[in-house]
């Protein structure tokens, strides 16, 4: 895959229970694939990874990815782990 455009930092929505907020992400997730952003980077510092349960994280990415293909398929998901 070439890597051609924006790929984003993706902050992860909490509602005030301290659990993610899941619709929250897919507002956002429509949102960044209508202004045409090549990519989305939800596990990275800037979306709070590090601080999430592994079923957290592994939730996340899945909604994420779930929700970047309802309209398009060539939105891709960067991951990363912190040191």
């Amino acid at each position: 895959m070439k890597y051609n455009g924006i790929v984003t930092p993706f902050l992860t929505p909490f509602k005030r229970d301290e659990t993610v907020d899941y619709d929250a992400v897919k507002t956002m997730v429509d949102y960044l694939k209508d202004i045409g952003v090549f990519g989305i980077f939800p596990s990275s510092s800037t979306g709070l990874f590090p601080f999430l349960s592994l079923e957290e994280r592994k939730k996340l990415l899945e909604k994420v990815r779930e929700y970047s293909s309802l309209k398009c398929n060539d939105v891709s998901i960067a991951l990363s782990c912190t040191s």
